[in-house]
């Protein structure tokens, strides 16, 4: 927030009457924060800013002592206001911490939910894998004593088969049908043929590699076999999440005077400006005889605030004199007049190019950043009755006013087109069931 030495230190004395006004709806709306910001400002603004402005002690005694007077007012109740904040802000951070310790119990609950679930999961998964384990076992087991039963079965088919053979040999043995062998007893079966002996055995007389060995029976394998591994358990991936209180965003737009941080549903966080579709109608209808002339015409925009959004009420029309391609107000000092009558607030302007598009000039843009300095959310309406064209304007935040701001040319001077220095209105909401008041101060 800070005061320009172009701006007539008259400007602020007006624009500190219209924060008082502003503050004031806050107070009785209950909004008392937004409130104490715009009260502080003006403290700020009178006690520390404007009288470093080179022109503050040419200004008039009349102002400065009339504005003494409200700052010592503005004191008391900006002092009565931060109790009740105090007090409220108290009274919200208890119940942050009663949210918090609901939060923190929920959060406790969850996790223990979760764990609980987990350990029935891995149970339920150690069950499994037990169950498997058993299965496979017994299967393997079953196996083996299949094996086991074949082999038993086909050693007693062997030694039945011996048995045969053994028996026929020595009945052939006996009916006189073998050979004579010198030193072989026919009662005995000849060492090639038997085929009963215990292994290892060798009869007398003969070689040991001509007798057949009968392989060893297996051994059965041992049924304690080694308990399954259980699986381990599943890895926990649940985390609560930390609770994001983030706090209040600030507003992307410069510290105004009038502005108090606060953000709404646009891109410049601007404050919603209501504004009568009958405005621009009933302004060129006042405008004709000028129109008719290829002569401008102004007119100021005027209205309340509520909630936080403004609304255009008046339309004030000033002395002035004008030209084909510009109008400048006159007689200041009934303007004020008819504000403090009614209790409004400037909330921007309106003109008429009666030969060319709706648009803002290099003086328009001039005219108007002197106006959205004071009240971010100021619009400019550029009526062109000849292309039929109603134009919704403000200075982009982060160009336009800078670049306009701080720029030492007057009258027609050329200026860039890209990055735009305006573009239209993106909080302005045009209603056709509001209707506006015409004030026209011209022949006062």
């Amino acid at each position: 927030m800070e005061v320009q030495d172009d701006v007539p230190p008259r400007r602020y004395f007006r624009s500190g009457l219209e924060m008082l006004r502003m503050a004031n709806i806050y107070t009785d709306e209950g909004n008392y924060e937004n409130a104490f910001i715009l009260y502080s400002k003006f403290i700020t603004l009178f006690v520390e800013k404007l009288p470093r402005h080179p022109e503050y002690k040419a200004s008039p005694a009349a102002d400065r002592q009339r504005n003494k007077k409200k700052l010592t007012t503005v004191f008391g109740i900006a002092e009565e206001i931060k109790k009740k904040l105090v007090k409220q802000y108290d009274a919200e951070y208890q119940v942050y911490l009663e949210e918090e310790k609901r939060l923190a119990e929920e959060r406790a609950r969850e996790q223990a939910r979760r764990e609980e679930e987990a350990d029935r999961q891995r149970i339920a998964a150690e069950a499994a894998a037990a169950s498997m384990t058993e299965q496979q076992r017994l299967a393997e087991e079953q196996n083996r004593l299949d094996q086991f039963a074949n082999l038993q079965e086909l050693e007693r088919r062997k030694l039945a088969e011996q048995e045969r053979a053994r028996s026929e040999l020595s009945n052939l043995a006996i009916a006189g049908s073998l050979p004579a062998v010198p030193g072989y007893d026919p009662g005995e079966l000849p060492p090639a043929y038997d085929l009963g002996q215990a292994p290892g055995y060798v009869p007398a007389g003969l070689p040991s590699n001509s007798v057949q060995v009968l392989p060893s029976m297996p051994e059965v394998p041992s049924r304690g076999l080694k308990p399954a591994t259980a699986p381990p358990a599943p890895a926990d991936n649940y985390s609560v999440p930390a609770v994001d209180r983030t706090l209040k965003p600030s507003s992307s737009l410069v510290d105004h005077f009038t502005s108090t941080g606060g953000v709404t549903d646009n891109m410049y966080g601007l404050r919603t400006m209501l504004i009568p579709g009958e405005v621009a109608l009933k302004f060129m209808n006042i405008a004709l005889q000028n129109t008719l002339k290829s002569v401008e015409t102004l007119a100021l925009l005027c209205g309340t605030m509520s909630h936080d959004s403004f609304r255009i009420t008046h339309l004030v029309v000033p002395k002035q004199t004008g030209t084909a391609d510009s109008c400048d107000m006159m007689g200041e000092e009934d303007v004020f007049d008819v504000q403090d009558k009614y209790n409004l607030l400037t909330l921007g302007w309106i003109h008429t190019h009666p030969t060319q598009t709706a648009f803002l000039s290099s003086v328009d843009m001039h005219q108007h950043c002197s106006y959205q300095r004071l009240l971010p959310e100021a619009v400019a309406i550029v009526c062109s009755p000849k292309f039929k064209e109603t134009g919704y304007f403000f200075l982009t935040p982060h160009h336009g006013l800078d670049i306009i701001g701080n720029c030492p040319e007057r009258g027609f001077h050329p200026h860039q087109k890209e990055p735009p220095l305006f573009e239209d209105c993106p909080h302005v909401k045009v209603d056709n069931s509001l209707t506006v008041t015409i004030l026209d101060l011209r022949n006062r």
